[in-house]
């Protein structure tokens, strides 16, 4: 895939080049969002990787999400930050993006990341809907207990888990959710530790259970969901 990457610090851009070129992708680094727009214009690329902001005055992350050619084109994109927080998270998913990651996150999560970023460009260059195939790469347990959703309009209430994997969740509800809302989930830990606070964008319905994806995972959240997992597949 050709991959823009609109980034003006060097380090994050060349570790983000170097492991897409691991990936078996075509990255472009892009040190600004005014030439990023006029590159978008002249040759769409397959993804994004997006920094918010920069050092130097001009456009943001948040305007390239906004210009409506990039809104129009369906090409998916990640948005990064150095600082992230969840008002950035929920804004950044509000304008289109995919997924929104801090800069200082885990090789290994960025991959996922990425994987993530391959599934949807592949929808977009068979289908055109920008829907990815569902990903099995491992096995799904689901989880004893209720797990608790806390919708952005104030709203709460618990689900049955049907399947949990690093990359999202899946919760029975007689409820209805809209496309990408976006929640904040109280995922139960099997061993009886706090439960894990994570961040969720509403990405589909199926017979058994609206499908929700990880968004915005921090390292830790990450890691620790990556032990519920396997501790629950040990237990299947």
């Amino acid at each position: 895939m050709r991959i823009f990457v609109v980034e003006d610090e060097e380090s994050v851009a060349c570790g983000l080049q170097a492991l897409l070129l691991e990936a078996g992708h075509t990255p472009l680094v892009v040190p600004c969002v005014d030439l990023a727009l006029d590159r978008f214009a002249a040759t769409p690329p397959d993804a994004v990787l997006l920094s918010l902001y920069y050092y130097f005055p001009g456009m943001s992350g948040f305007d390239f999400l906004q210009w409506q050619p990039v809104r129009e084109s369906n090409v998916p994109i990640i948005t990064l930050s150095a600082s992230p927080t969840e008002s950035e998270a929920r804004e950044s998913l509000r304008l289109g993006a995919l997924d929104y990651v801090g800069k200082g996150v885990s090789p290994d999560l960025l991959r996922e990341v990425v994987a993530y970023l391959e599934l949807h460009a592949a929808g977009n260059r068979v289908g055109g809907t920008g829907i990815a195939p569902e990903r099995r790469r491992s096995l799904r347990p689901g989880l004893a207990g209720p797990v608790r959703v806390a919708e952005g309009n104030g709203a709460e209430w618990q689900g049955d888990c049907v399947n949990l994997s690093t990359f999202g969740i899946k919760i029975r509800s007689r409820r209805p959710i809209a496309p990408r809302e976006v929640a904040k989930l109280q995922v139960p830990s099997p061993d009886g530790a706090p439960a894990l606070e994570l961040l969720a964008m509403r990405v589909r319905r199926d017979p058994d259970g609206d499908c929700f994806r990880f968004v915005s995972l921090s390292e830790t959240a990450f890691r620790s969901l990556s032990e519920v997992v396997r501790a629950q597949t040990k237990a299947v």
